[in-house]
Protein backbone atom coordinates (compact mmCIF):
# COMPACT_ATOMS: atom_id res chain seq x y z
CA UNK A 1 0.00 0.00 0.00
CA UNK A 2 1.32 3.10 -1.18
CA UNK A 3 -0.45 6.07 0.64
CA UNK A 4 0.68 10.05 4.98
CA UNK A 5 -0.58 12.93 6.72
CA UNK A 6 1.57 15.29 6.27
CA UNK A 7 3.81 17.69 6.51
CA UNK A 8 7.61 16.38 5.34
CA UNK A 9 9.33 16.60 8.19
CA UNK A 10 11.30 13.56 7.79
CA UNK A 11 12.83 14.86 4.82
CA UNK A 12 13.97 17.65 7.11
CA UNK A 13 15.30 16.40 9.66
CA UNK A 14 17.51 14.14 7.20
CA UNK A 15 19.22 17.02 5.47
CA UNK A 16 19.98 18.21 8.65
CA UNK A 17 21.24 14.81 9.75
CA UNK A 18 23.04 14.57 6.47
CA UNK A 19 24.68 17.72 6.97
CA UNK A 20 25.88 16.85 10.95
CA UNK A 21 27.48 13.94 9.57
CA UNK A 22 29.33 15.71 6.77
CA UNK A 23 30.41 18.49 9.08
CA UNK A 24 31.06 16.49 12.05
CA UNK A 25 32.58 13.55 10.54
CA UNK A 26 35.44 12.69 12.36
CA UNK A 27 33.68 12.87 15.76
CA UNK A 28 31.97 9.41 16.93
CA UNK A 29 28.54 9.12 16.88
CA UNK A 30 26.42 7.47 19.89
CA UNK A 31 24.02 4.84 19.51
CA UNK A 32 20.67 6.02 20.99
CA UNK A 33 19.35 4.27 23.71
CA UNK A 34 15.93 2.73 23.89
CA UNK A 35 14.49 3.90 27.26
CA UNK A 36 10.86 2.42 27.88
CA UNK A 37 8.86 3.86 30.80
CA UNK A 38 6.73 1.35 32.51
CA UNK A 39 4.16 3.73 32.85
CA UNK A 40 3.58 3.85 29.16
CA UNK A 41 1.85 0.35 29.78
CA UNK A 42 -0.90 1.37 32.20
CA UNK A 43 -4.24 -0.24 30.82
CA UNK A 44 -5.96 2.08 28.81
CA UNK A 45 -8.81 3.57 30.36
CA UNK A 46 -12.21 3.48 28.05
CA UNK A 47 -14.57 5.31 29.45
CA UNK A 48 -18.39 6.08 28.08
CA UNK A 49 -17.85 8.80 25.43
CA UNK A 50 -19.92 11.86 27.59
CA UNK A 51 -23.22 13.03 25.52
CA UNK A 52 -21.75 15.72 24.15
CA UNK A 53 -19.25 14.18 22.69
CA UNK A 54 -20.82 10.97 20.96
CA UNK A 55 -20.79 10.95 17.55
CA UNK A 56 -23.56 10.95 15.17
CA UNK A 57 -24.35 10.27 11.55
CA UNK A 58 -23.13 12.22 8.94
CA UNK A 59 -25.40 11.53 5.61
CA UNK A 60 -22.91 13.05 3.53
CA UNK A 61 -19.74 11.59 4.66
CA UNK A 62 -21.72 8.04 5.86
CA UNK A 63 -20.11 4.41 4.77
CA UNK A 64 -21.53 1.78 3.04
CA UNK A 65 -21.33 -0.21 6.55
CA UNK A 66 -24.17 -1.24 9.12
CA UNK A 67 -23.55 1.44 12.20
CA UNK A 68 -25.13 1.68 15.98
CA UNK A 69 -26.68 5.25 16.19
CA UNK A 70 -24.23 6.03 18.69
CA UNK A 71 -20.79 4.11 18.40
CA UNK A 72 -18.45 4.01 21.21
CA UNK A 73 -14.46 3.72 20.02
CA UNK A 74 -13.32 1.16 22.49
CA UNK A 75 -9.96 -0.66 20.73
CA UNK A 76 -8.43 -3.73 21.71
CA UNK A 77 -5.79 -3.41 24.44
CA UNK A 78 -2.48 -3.27 21.93
CA UNK A 79 0.65 -5.42 22.94
CA UNK A 80 4.13 -4.12 22.55
CA UNK A 81 6.73 -5.85 21.55
CA UNK A 82 10.19 -4.22 21.45
CA UNK A 83 11.64 -3.61 18.31
CA UNK A 84 14.92 -5.10 17.33
CA UNK A 85 18.34 -3.71 18.07
CA UNK A 86 18.73 -1.50 15.19
CA UNK A 87 15.15 -0.17 14.32
CA UNK A 88 13.63 2.77 15.53
CA UNK A 89 10.49 4.56 15.49
CA UNK A 90 10.46 8.54 14.74
CA UNK A 91 7.27 10.10 14.79
CA UNK A 92 7.16 13.33 13.14
CA UNK A 93 5.00 16.42 13.52
CA UNK A 94 3.33 19.31 11.64
CA UNK A 95 1.87 22.31 13.47
CA UNK A 96 -0.24 25.21 11.66
CA UNK A 97 1.33 27.56 14.51
CA UNK A 98 0.59 31.14 12.74
CA UNK A 99 2.84 34.29 14.09
CA UNK A 100 0.16 35.21 16.11
CA UNK A 101 -0.08 32.52 18.27
CA UNK A 102 3.04 32.44 19.05
CA UNK A 103 3.83 30.39 22.79
CA UNK A 104 0.24 28.88 22.41
CA UNK A 105 -0.78 25.51 22.42
CA UNK A 106 -1.26 23.79 18.57
CA UNK A 107 -2.82 20.96 17.17
CA UNK A 108 -0.94 18.25 14.95
CA UNK A 109 -2.38 18.37 11.82
CA UNK A 110 0.15 16.34 10.16
CA UNK A 111 0.99 12.99 12.06
CA UNK A 112 3.69 10.70 10.64
CA UNK A 113 5.77 7.58 11.81
CA UNK A 114 8.53 6.39 10.42
CA UNK A 115 10.23 3.08 11.00
CA UNK A 116 14.04 2.72 10.32
CA UNK A 117 15.95 -0.20 10.21
CA UNK A 118 19.40 0.69 10.17
CA UNK A 119 20.81 -2.52 9.63
CA UNK A 120 18.70 -3.83 6.92
CA UNK A 121 18.31 -0.21 4.88
CA UNK A 122 15.19 0.39 4.76
CA UNK A 123 12.25 2.13 6.15
CA UNK A 124 8.71 2.14 6.81
CA UNK A 125 6.39 5.49 6.77
CA UNK A 126 2.65 5.70 7.93
CA UNK A 127 0.64 8.72 8.22
CA UNK A 128 -2.46 8.95 10.28
CA UNK A 129 -5.07 11.56 9.59
CA UNK A 130 -5.63 14.70 11.70
CA UNK A 131 -9.40 13.64 12.17
CA UNK A 132 -9.07 10.15 13.23
CA UNK A 133 -11.51 9.71 16.50
CA UNK A 134 -10.17 7.32 19.06
CA UNK A 135 -9.31 7.22 22.65
CA UNK A 136 -6.64 9.78 24.07
CA UNK A 137 -4.70 8.79 27.22
CA UNK A 138 -4.43 9.98 30.40
CA UNK A 139 -7.07 13.16 29.99
CA UNK A 140 -10.15 11.46 31.90
CA UNK A 141 -9.96 14.21 34.98
CA UNK A 142 -10.43 16.62 32.58
CA UNK A 143 -13.52 14.70 30.75
CA UNK A 144 -11.51 13.54 27.60
CA UNK A 145 -12.01 10.01 26.79
CA UNK A 146 -12.48 10.27 23.00
CA UNK A 147 -11.07 12.80 20.24
CA UNK A 148 -9.34 13.39 17.38
CA UNK A 149 -5.96 12.15 17.33
CA UNK A 150 -4.71 15.42 16.26
CA UNK A 151 -6.03 16.99 19.63
CA UNK A 152 -3.82 14.64 21.76
CA UNK A 153 -0.60 17.42 22.15
CA UNK A 154 -2.71 20.42 21.91
CA UNK A 155 -4.44 18.93 25.45
CA UNK A 156 -1.35 17.98 26.71
CA UNK A 157 0.26 21.29 26.23
CA UNK A 158 -2.82 23.26 27.49
CA UNK A 159 -3.35 21.36 30.51
CA UNK A 160 0.34 20.97 31.17
CA UNK A 161 0.54 17.37 31.61
CA UNK A 162 3.45 15.63 33.09
CA UNK A 163 6.11 15.80 29.88
CA UNK A 164 3.79 17.62 27.77
CA UNK A 165 1.43 17.27 24.59
CA UNK A 166 4.02 15.09 23.44
CA UNK A 167 3.73 12.52 25.72
CA UNK A 168 0.33 12.30 25.67
CA UNK A 169 0.53 11.80 21.94
CA UNK A 170 3.09 8.66 22.19
CA UNK A 171 1.22 6.95 24.63
CA UNK A 172 -2.08 7.60 22.38
CA UNK A 173 -0.40 5.83 20.23
CA UNK A 174 1.57 3.35 21.96
CA UNK A 175 -1.89 2.18 23.79
CA UNK A 176 -4.13 1.78 20.39
CA UNK A 177 -1.84 0.65 18.16
CA UNK A 178 1.44 -0.81 19.95
CA UNK A 179 3.87 1.07 18.57
CA UNK A 180 6.30 2.74 20.56
CA UNK A 181 8.18 6.10 19.57
CA UNK A 182 11.61 6.35 19.76
CA UNK A 183 12.41 9.98 19.27
CA UNK A 184 10.39 12.92 18.39
CA UNK A 185 10.38 15.92 15.48
CA UNK A 186 7.86 18.45 15.33
CA UNK A 187 7.91 21.32 13.15
CA UNK A 188 5.84 24.27 11.71
CA UNK A 189 4.33 24.23 8.89
CA UNK A 190 5.71 27.87 7.49
CA UNK A 191 9.32 26.03 7.71
CA UNK A 192 8.46 23.75 4.68
CA UNK A 193 8.33 26.92 2.28
CA UNK A 194 11.74 28.38 3.37
CA UNK A 195 13.36 24.57 3.34
CA UNK A 196 11.91 23.61 0.30
CA UNK A 197 13.07 27.48 -1.65
CA UNK A 198 16.94 26.76 0.34
CA UNK A 199 16.87 23.54 -1.88
CA UNK A 200 16.17 25.04 -5.08
CA UNK A 201 12.47 23.30 -5.17
CA UNK A 202 11.13 19.65 -6.15
CA UNK A 203 9.83 18.10 -8.61
CA UNK A 204 6.34 16.63 -7.36
CA UNK A 205 4.11 13.79 -9.84
CA UNK A 206 0.54 15.33 -9.05
CA UNK A 207 -1.80 12.43 -9.35
CA UNK A 208 -4.74 13.87 -10.31
CA UNK A 209 -6.33 17.37 -11.27
CA UNK A 210 -6.73 19.78 -7.85
CA UNK A 211 -9.09 22.35 -7.60
CA UNK A 212 -9.26 23.93 -3.73
CA UNK A 213 -11.94 26.42 -3.65
CA UNK A 214 -11.30 27.43 -0.39
CA UNK A 215 -7.34 27.01 0.67
CA UNK A 216 -6.43 28.75 3.92
CA UNK A 217 -4.30 31.49 4.12
CA UNK A 218 -2.11 32.58 7.11
CA UNK A 219 -4.25 35.83 7.70
CA UNK A 220 -7.33 33.51 7.78
CA UNK A 221 -8.12 34.64 4.26
CA UNK A 222 -8.96 31.97 1.76
CA UNK A 223 -7.62 31.74 -1.93
CA UNK A 224 -8.29 29.25 -4.90
CA UNK A 225 -5.83 26.55 -5.78
CA UNK A 226 -5.43 24.38 -8.90
CA UNK A 227 -3.03 22.14 -10.10
CA UNK A 228 -3.39 19.91 -13.28
CA UNK A 229 -2.33 16.05 -13.14
CA UNK A 230 1.70 15.48 -14.33
CA UNK A 231 4.91 16.56 -12.75
CA UNK A 232 5.21 19.74 -11.06
CA UNK A 233 8.56 21.94 -10.42
CA UNK A 234 7.42 23.47 -7.25
CA UNK A 235 8.67 25.80 -4.85
CA UNK A 236 8.22 25.91 -0.95
CA UNK A 237 4.47 28.09 -1.15
CA UNK A 238 3.39 25.54 -3.95
CA UNK A 239 4.48 22.51 -1.88
CA UNK A 240 3.13 23.56 1.43
CA UNK A 241 -0.45 24.89 -0.64
CA UNK A 242 -0.09 21.05 -2.45
CA UNK A 243 0.64 18.99 1.23
CA UNK A 244 -2.12 21.31 2.94
CA UNK A 245 -5.56 21.01 0.35
CA UNK A 246 -8.07 18.48 1.07
CA UNK A 247 -11.67 20.02 0.07
CA UNK A 248 -11.04 18.60 -3.81
CA UNK A 249 -11.56 15.16 -1.61
CA UNK A 250 -10.50 14.56 2.30
CA UNK A 251 -7.57 14.31 4.70
CA UNK A 252 -7.04 10.71 4.15
CA UNK A 253 -6.33 11.48 0.29
CA UNK A 254 -4.48 14.61 1.76
CA UNK A 255 -1.64 12.52 3.46
CA UNK A 256 -1.31 10.69 0.70
CA UNK A 257 0.02 13.83 -1.38
CA UNK A 258 1.96 14.73 1.75
CA UNK A 259 3.95 11.69 1.27
CA UNK A 260 4.89 12.40 -2.05
CA UNK A 261 5.84 16.02 -1.02
CA UNK A 262 7.98 14.54 1.62
CA UNK A 263 10.00 11.43 -0.67
CA UNK A 264 10.14 14.59 -3.12
CA UNK A 265 12.30 16.41 -0.46
CA UNK A 266 14.20 13.61 0.24
CA UNK A 267 14.88 12.69 -3.22
CA UNK A 268 15.87 16.56 -3.94
CA UNK A 269 18.46 16.32 -0.71
CA UNK A 270 20.27 13.48 -1.89
CA UNK A 271 20.96 14.98 -5.36
CA UNK A 272 21.61 18.37 -4.46
CA UNK A 273 24.65 19.80 -2.63
CA UNK A 274 22.98 20.11 0.60
CA UNK A 275 26.28 20.83 2.54
CA UNK A 276 26.13 24.03 1.24
CA UNK A 277 23.12 24.61 2.12
CA UNK A 278 23.42 23.33 5.84
CA UNK A 279 24.16 26.87 7.53
CA UNK A 280 20.62 28.44 5.55
CA UNK A 281 18.77 25.18 6.68
CA UNK A 282 19.51 25.73 10.36
CA UNK A 283 19.10 29.52 10.15
CA UNK A 284 15.67 28.74 8.60
CA UNK A 285 14.86 25.65 11.15
CA UNK A 286 15.90 27.75 14.55
CA UNK A 287 12.82 28.59 16.35
CA UNK A 288 10.50 26.28 14.01
CA UNK A 289 10.98 23.01 15.73
CA UNK A 290 11.87 21.10 18.72
CA UNK A 291 13.35 17.38 19.36
CA UNK A 292 14.94 15.09 21.83
CA UNK A 293 17.61 14.18 18.60
CA UNK A 294 20.73 14.87 20.86
CA UNK A 295 23.53 15.99 18.03
CA UNK A 296 25.07 12.78 18.96
CA UNK A 297 22.39 10.71 18.12
CA UNK A 298 21.89 12.90 14.70
CA UNK A 299 25.26 11.79 13.62
CA UNK A 300 24.63 8.12 14.54
CA UNK A 301 21.46 8.19 12.36
CA UNK A 302 22.47 9.88 9.62
CA UNK A 303 25.91 7.63 9.87
CA UNK A 304 23.92 4.14 9.71
CA UNK A 305 21.06 5.73 7.16
CA UNK A 306 23.93 5.89 4.34
CA UNK A 307 22.35 4.01 1.65
CA UNK A 308 18.91 4.20 2.18
CA UNK A 309 16.85 4.97 -1.00
CA UNK A 310 13.20 5.64 -1.97
CA UNK A 311 13.46 2.78 -3.21
CA UNK A 312 13.80 1.47 0.18
CA UNK A 313 10.92 2.79 1.96
CA UNK A 314 7.37 1.43 2.47
CA UNK A 315 4.60 3.79 2.25
CA UNK A 316 1.34 3.46 4.03
CA UNK A 317 -1.88 5.48 5.35
CA UNK A 318 -5.33 5.23 6.84
CA UNK A 319 -7.27 5.60 3.45
CA UNK A 320 -11.31 5.68 3.70
CA UNK A 321 -12.28 2.45 3.08
CA UNK A 322 -10.74 1.93 6.67
CA UNK A 323 -12.87 4.72 8.60
CA UNK A 324 -16.78 5.84 8.60
CA UNK A 325 -17.44 9.39 8.39
CA UNK A 326 -19.29 11.02 11.09
CA UNK A 327 -19.93 14.48 12.45
CA UNK A 328 -19.84 15.04 16.98
CA UNK A 329 -22.58 16.49 18.83
CA UNK A 330 -20.67 19.70 18.46
CA UNK A 331 -20.85 19.46 14.50
CA UNK A 332 -17.04 18.82 14.47
CA UNK A 333 -16.14 16.02 11.18
CA UNK A 334 -14.77 13.20 12.40
CA UNK A 335 -13.38 9.78 10.89
CA UNK A 336 -14.30 6.70 13.40
CA UNK A 337 -11.85 4.04 13.01
CA UNK A 338 -12.67 0.40 11.92
CA UNK A 339 -10.25 -1.46 13.74
CA UNK A 340 -9.56 -4.94 12.44
CA UNK A 341 -8.20 -3.38 9.04
CA UNK A 342 -6.07 -0.39 10.73
CA UNK A 343 -4.71 -2.72 13.18
CA UNK A 344 -3.61 -5.03 10.43
CA UNK A 345 -2.07 -1.99 8.63
CA UNK A 346 -0.08 -0.93 11.59
CA UNK A 347 1.33 -4.79 11.57
CA UNK A 348 2.39 -4.64 8.36
CA UNK A 349 4.02 -1.07 8.82
CA UNK A 350 5.83 -2.30 11.92
CA UNK A 351 7.20 -5.98 10.42
CA UNK A 352 10.40 -6.04 9.67
CA UNK A 353 11.15 -5.97 5.96
CA UNK A 354 13.92 -7.81 4.46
Amino acid sequence: MNPANRLPIVAILLCVLLGLLLLLWSLLGQAPERNVSQALFDPLVVTTIPEELRPTLDPEMAQEVALEPTPEVTPTPRQYEAAPDGVFTFLLLGVDRRSDQAGLPAKTDAIMLVRVDFDRKNASIISIPRDLWIPIADLNYYDIYNQRINAAYYFGEKYQMPGGGIAILRKTILQNYGIYVDRYMLINFEALVEVVDALGGIEVYVHKDIYDWAMPLNDYDYMEFSLDQGWHDMDGITALRYARTRHQDSDTERVKRQQDVLMAIYNKALKANTITRIPELFEILSGSYETDITPAEAIWFAKNADGLTQEDVWRYSIDQTMVVGHVTGGGAHVWLPKEEPINALFAEFAKRKE
